[in-house]
């Protein structure tokens, strides 16, 4: 079996932690009001000091920010998690002795505050190093194992190689080497002649999810054809320094026992903790509007269809969702039925749209059923909006950056939406501007960004969008 640990053990580092910061919180102050002779239930406990536990959790997600607390990967030393847990633990005390002096009780009664901090360190220690062990201890049998290439060549390339080799405990497992003519000459059975056809059809059809590319490489040309197939294949690059110096913008220096590599920054949704975050809030946010909107609006809306037009109320169209999965997208019918509703894109004027269709199209209500995909979970409240498939097909290979949309959950509104981006395709560069602030979404996103996105939508939807076909 196969542990990926920002899949599996990092959410499940995350509950622990929340539970570890809850739990001694309330042991603590349990104890400090049995010291000062007050006694009280779990529930009154809850009650008097509910305040200050929300201001913690809070504060904890917020400093993980920081100090990256749970942007764990392969290379990732045991020294570095001491040193994270130790600076997390370190700032957030900052915060619990800062609430202990602003009144009485909430640990300030004594040292509890620092045998608090000290206990939360211990036990986020603990259950790291159990779970460090763990995975070593997998990966050194066997599993836990990522499949990898090599592209290009420099003089430390095969350093590398030999390294994996040497050490599993990295999970690394080479399944080839694409190398230039000059570059052949190798014992390796698995070394290959570069193609980017070749290269692209091994991806696909061995599993692999990281490109080691070498830097100063005899393909330096080939660069722009080769980023193309990673992102086409959502793989994971990682850079081979030629030296130690060769550092360049938009990527970290790492070590493999020592041995440098240079690493593309994490996206943040990359962070399990700002997933389960989006999620959550996914989750809470469908199920309100599910609930105190949709409940009464969708048979209203459901009647004034079936009396404008005959067919069905909903429209459910195949999109292309988070790592290009299909998903069934839902819609209010907005238009006739017609062969071409899959293939043919709505343009002003469009005579399919019915007069009822017309005004959900302006209002936005037509998009209302997809806040069912998103409590389904293969949508978001705020993402990139998903295309028609054959939209998708042709931008894709019109388009190098075009996949980088797939790296998140597409949405029911985003931030080309809101830019100005809405509505017809006319032209390319429409749709080349649409990318470029999805790409920003990707690579920028916040959850501030995400309410800020959501209030700019109510207000479109409340004054109208000129740009809304």
């Amino acid at each position: 079996m196969n542990i990926r640990y920002s899949k599996y053990i990092t959410p499940v580092c995350v509950a622990l932690d929340v539970l570890t910061v809850c739990g001694l919180f309330f042991l603590f102050n349990y104890i400090v009001d049995s010291n000062s002779g007050i006694t009280q239930s779990i529930v009154d406990g809850f009650i008097n000091y509910y305040k200050v536990f929300i201001l913690f959790v809070f504060s904890w997600y917020f400093i993980t920010q920081k100090t990256r607390l749970y942007s764990l990967h392969r290379g990732t030393d045991f020294v570095t998690i001491i040193k994270r847990i130790a600076l997390q633990v370190t700032l957030f005390g900052i915060i619990v002795f800062a609430v202990s002096g602003m009144k009485g009780g909430y640990l300030s009664n004594g040292p509890y505050a620092l045998y608090f901090l000290l206990s939360l360190f211990a036990l986020a220690l603990v259950y790291r190093a159990s779970f460090f062990l763990l995975i070593r201890s997998h990966r050194i049998r066997g599993g836990n194992v990522r499949y990898v290439v090599f592209v290009d060549k420099n003089d430390n390339t095969h350093k590398l190689i030999n390294l994996f080799e040497k050490y599993n405990i990295y999970g690394m497992k080479t399944e080839a080497c694409f190398f230039g003519d000059e570059d052949l000459l190798s014992s390796r059975s698995y070394t290959k002649r570069y193609s980017a056809q070749e290269l692209d059809k091994f991806i696909k059809e061995n599993d692999i999810s990281i490109m080691f590319l070498s830097m100063s490489g005899k393909l330096e040309n080939k660069l722009d054809e080769i980023n193309e197939i990673v992102d086409r294949n959502h793989l994971r690059i990682i850079y081979i320094p030629k030296s130690s110096l060769d550092l360049s913008g938009g990527v970290r220096m790492d070590f493999f026992y020592g041995f440098p590599v240079l690493v593309t920054e994490r996206l943040p949704l990359d962070l399990p903790i700002n997933r389960v975050l989006k999620r959550a809030f996914d989750i809470l946010f469908s199920s309100f509007v599910i609930l105190t909107i949709l409940s009464w609006l969708y048979p209203i809306i459901a009647l004034l269809i079936k009396l404008d037009s005959k067919g069905n109320v909903l429209f459910i169209q195949k999109r292309n969702g988070l790592d290009g999965k299909p998903f069934g997208c839902y819609k209010f019918r907005t238009m006739r039925p017609s062969a071409d509703a899959g293939i043919k894109s709505t343009v002003k004027g469009d005579k399919r749209i019915t007069r009822i269709g017309n005004f959900l199209r302006k209002t936005s209500l037509d998009e209302f059923p997809q806040f069912l995909n998103v409590f389904k979970g293969n949508m978001s409240i705020v993402g990139p909006r998903p295309h028609m498939v054959y939209q998708d097909e042709h931008y894709n290979s019109l388009l190098p950056k075009y996949c980088v949309r797939y790296y998140v959950k597409p949405g029911i509104t985003g931030l080309s939406q809101v830019s100005g981006y809405r509505g017809e395709i006319r032209t390319d560069e429409d749709m080349e501007n649409r990318i470029i602030t999805d790409m920003y979404y990707v690579r920028k996103w916040s959850f501030p960004m995400d309410l800020l996105i959501i209030l700019k939508t109510v207000f479109y939807a409340i004054v109208g969008d000129k740009h809304a076909v």
